[in-house]
């Protein structure tokens, strides 16, 4: 079974101010893992470099796979720092569009 995230002593600055220290983090297939913390606590930087728009220090993989690449930029999808409002929508109605929209995508159903 394939890693979907592996981060290994990942490191970020923007100049002198570190961001991410020595952040280790592992995601299995089928967890669900919520990044929570107040402003400037590095959330999106995190998410930028697991999308290749950012590079830190230290290893990252997504996928078994390097950031950004063509593969992996088949296989993800984000929305940052927007609201996405549909009334009558609900969450697993996003998720199933998604994964219809997507070939060989997970069941939705399963990530919630």
């Amino acid at each position: 079974m394939t890693t979907v995230i592996q981060a290994e002593h990942l490191k970020f600055s923007y100049g002198d101010k570190a961001v991410l220290k020595d952040i280790n983090l592992t995601v299995q297939p089928g967890e669900i893992v919520g990044l929570i913390g107040v402003n400037g606590a590095g959330k999106t930087t995190l998410l930028n470099i697991l999308l290749g728009l950012l590079s830190g220090t230290g290893t990252v993989k997504v996928f078994d796979q390097q950031p950004g690449t063509t593969a992996i930029k088949g296989r993800l999808g984000s929305m940052l720092q927007g609201d996405m409002i549909i009334p009558s929508i609900t969450v697993g109605d996003i998720l199933a569009f998604a994964a219809a929209e997507t070939p060989d995508a997970l069941d939705p159903a399963a990530l919630l």
